[in-house]
């Protein structure tokens, strides 16, 4: 077995966060390689989903467009080409733009 592998955004794998305009393709999470978990986000349009109690440490990535990561009153703006780190026990708001696209990694795997 590898130890290596190689992801890519899959833009038929993408599933909607409840009623919220972010949507998740888990493809790393789902390939259960590792005990990571991840995969890409994407805002369809403007908007936000939160405030979500984070339960692991979650490293973000940005692509393309503006991610705001939003504990309480203290804003973390992302844009393409930057990363964020978030603290496992965050009471997190994701915020995105229209056509905002991350990578994310999550440990441990859910």
């Amino acid at each position: 077995m590898s130890g290596v592998w190689k992801f890519a955004e899959n833009v038929d794998n993408y599933v909607s966060v409840k009623e919220t305009p972010m949507q998740l393709d888990r493809g790393i999470t789902q390939s259960g390689q590792t005990r990571l978990a991840g995969g890409y986000m994407r805002f369809v349009s403007d908007g936000e989903f939160g405030p979500h109690p984070v339960a692991y440490d979650e490293l973000f990535f940005v692509f393309s467009g503006t991610l705001e990561l939003i504990d309480g009153d203290q804003t973390l703006v992302l844009n393409a080409g930057e990363s964020g780190l978030i603290a496992e026990g965050t009471s997190l708001t994701y915020r995105g733009t229209a056509g905002t696209v991350a990578g994310y990694a999550a440990t441990p795997r859910h």
